[in-house]
């Protein structure tokens, strides 16, 4: 009964989506649309355009679903700083993200809560990916350690799982906090909020391929000549979560 409970409670709350956008008109209005076929409903889609040079906040506008929200940059403000400011928005008692560029199947929000129904233990769930091209071709498919331990001491030397991919209750962030503003511009944020996570809570990953992503050159990861720092910020998380241990 208690379990029956239990399920009944996580069937109904609300789930908060992420989605960070900058220069995105290529790719965004599929990336909305994945969230809007979503099996499971009760969502809220906080959505931020920072300062893009296309018609990226114009696309976005063309959405009129009221579980649509935007938040939208009057100035570039980068990735990590969109994405910490939407956070502190979000009224959903699990959290989740989709990159204005990236994709996900209808039932990936349905199938992420049901590994938090089935272990109430759980702090974060993340997935399998696909990594696509610009045309949305499959070009490669993970196969991540689905268990805490396989997962926590594989870092710093392996990262099994895609921040973006992640799913979160609301009480990790307001333990964990947001990303780390060290890590703006530079990338690998994700990496360093994952391990915070997983000394507190317990994480999995689950087998199936619940998101694509799209890798992009000119993405805060793909391009590092604008910023030499990026080649140093694997030697940085290597000190810092060795540090930690």
């Amino acid at each position: 009964a208690l379990t029956s409970k239990y399920n009944m409670k996580i069937n109904k709350q609300l789930v908060s989506i992420l989605m960070p956008a900058y220069n995105a008109e290529a790719f965004i209005e599929k990336s909305i649309r994945c969230i809007l076929n979503q099996t499971y409903e009760n969502w809220e889609l906080l959505i931020a355009d920072d300062a893009s040079k296309d018609k990226t906040r114009k696309m976005i506008e063309s959405f009129s679903d009221n579980r649509i929200l935007t938040f939208h940059n009057g100035t570039n403000l980068g990735y990590l700083e969109t994405w910490n400011k939407l956070i502190r928005k979000a009224k959903g008692s699990f959290i989740t993200f989709l990159d204005a560029d990236d994709l996900c199947p209808s039932n990936r929000i349905e199938t992420l809560l049901k590994a938090f129904q089935n272990d109430p233990e759980l702090g974060a769930v993340g997935s399998n990916y696909n990594r696509i091209d610009d045309h949305g071709k499959i070009k490669e498919t993970s196969s991540f350690p689905l268990t805490h331990k396989e997962i926590q001491v594989a870092m710093p030397q392996k990262y099994y799982f895609i921040g973006s991919a992640l799913m979160i209750r609301k009480k990790v962030y307001e333990t964990i906090g947001a990303y780390n503003n060290f890590f703006n511009r530079m990338g690998a944020e994700d990496h360093y909020w994952v391990y915070l996570i997983m000394e507190k809570f317990k994480m999995c990953n689950i087998p199936e391929a619940l998101y694509s992503y799209r890798f992009n050159e000119n993405s805060v990861t793909g391009n590092i000549a604008n910023n030499p720092s990026k080649i140093n910020v694997t030697i940085i998380l290597d000190y810092l979560i060795n540090q930690r241990r």
